[in-house]
């Protein structure tokens, strides 16, 4: 009977009481890359026999060096996952806290320095709760009531920075670098001007719309549209009764969408799916279209330049078609596994989500599960078709 054996330094006893349970005849010990054989005879229990009679005196002594020398795979199993996370924006820093809090050693690679975006995120009342199980609390979050609803205002930059202090209380590493490939079971990144190679268990891609990961790995997305935007927050000098949560218009090309506050307004403005999609949007056209709508009051205060705006907006509304790459260790989280409009403020719900997501799965590799992987892509396909859906209608071609 040919057998194959990973030993231990403290299972030579063991071995000895294997071998005579199962009466083996011919072991084959793992050693590293190397591998010996030899024939063992085991001792009669019917006649006084030397336990072990050996081809070669060598091969006994080796035999048992090996045995005394190796490490049991099984003890392997109880070191901490390594989780290696691409990208540190809400979507990764999320997941890396997951990780954490399921046991895992978690390193975040990101090629940005300090946080640049400044858009303002709308967070869903289940979004909130994630928040408050994490234990961030990130600065100038607002939640206020519109329309019965709890909504939590946020800037991203300063989410992502309340995210990243309690990743750095968790003791997670986060390294300045960018993922370049996959490299013999390892991720090769640039970090201070070198290429490190990263060992992982496992990858998670968070590294945004046109993730290089998900790229790598192959895996495609379906695009169903792509069109330019336009947002500002406008304040206004008197306070506004009109609080809420307006519906999408459709007027003049475009589709428009405004927020409400007491103090002013946040209006959302893009393009609709026709031959001038990928046109940005110019200030006259913007002021134009506050015109069109109504907006006398923004539009004043926009015109005198008291608006925060951001421009030249790409809106992408894409999929991913999986979220996974069990061969690769590897799951796809965040923008990198579905955008859409900034319309309904589905994004950073979806983001937060997914990586509640990312941290069931995690959970079932530490509890050694069959199948991480499916139901992870099945709770990922729902969460983005939904994402999807919520948009769709945004993209329409004309």
């Amino acid at each position: 009977m040919k057998t194959y054996i990973e030993g231990s330094s403290k299972i030579g006893i063991l071995t000895r009481r294997l071998l005579k349970i199962f009466r083996l005849e011919r072991v084959t010990i793992a050693y590293g890359k190397a591998r010996v054989k030899t024939k063992i005879l085991m001792q009669s229990r019917r006649c006084q026999k030397p336990i072990f009679e050996s081809r070669s005196v060598y091969f006994y002594l080796l035999f048992f060096t090996c045995i005394c020398s190796l490490t049991v795979r099984a003890e392997n199993l109880t070191e901490p996952l390594s989780v290696v996370i691409i990208g540190k924006g809400p979507a990764g820093l999320a997941t890396a806290i997951e990780a954490k809090s399921q046991g895992a050693e978690v390193c975040i690679v990101e090629k940005r320095k300090g946080a640049t975006r400044q858009q303002t995120l709308f967070l869903r009342e289940s979004s909130l709760n994630l928040l408050k199980k994490w234990q961030v609390c990130p600065s100038q979050l607002s939640v206020v009531t519109i329309q019965d609803r709890q909504i939590g205002v946020v800037p991203i930059h300063n989410l992502e920075e309340g995210m990243e202090k309690r990743a750095q209380e968790l003791g997670i590493q986060i390294l300045h670098g960018e993922f370049l490939h996959f490299h013999d079971g390892k991720i090769k990144i640039s970090h201070d001007g070198e290429e490190v190679l990263l060992p992982y268990d496992i990858i998670v891609a968070a590294d945004g719309a046109h993730s290089k990961v998900r790229d790598a790995l192959g895996i495609q997305c379906t695009l169903f549209g792509e069109v330019k935007g336009h947002s500002a927050f406008i304040p206004l000098a008197e306070s506004q009764s009109n609080i809420g949560i307006g519906d999408p218009i459709k007027i003049n090309g475009f589709f428009l969408r405004k927020i409400g506050f007491a103090t002013g307004s946040i209006i959302f403005a893009q393009r609709v799916l026709d031959s001038r999609a990928n046109e940005p949007i110019s200030e006259k056209e913007f002021q134009e279209l506050l015109k069109a709508c109504n907006l006398d009051k923004e539009c004043q205060s926009y015109e005198e330049k008291k608006a925060n705006v951001l421009s030249d907006i790409t809106i992408t509304l894409q999929q991913a078609m999986t979220f996974s790459d069990e061969k690769k260790r590897a799951i796809v989280v965040g923008d990198a596994a579905a955008t859409a409009s900034f319309f309904k403020g589905m994004g950073a719900n979806t983001a937060l989500k997914a990586a509640a997501l990312a941290g069931e799965f995690f959970s079932r590799i530490q509890k050694h599960d069959m199948d991480p992987y499916t139901p992870f892509n099945l709770k990922m396909k729902g969460a983005t078709d939904e994402l999807i859906d919520d948009s769709k209608f945004l993209f329409c071609s004309e």
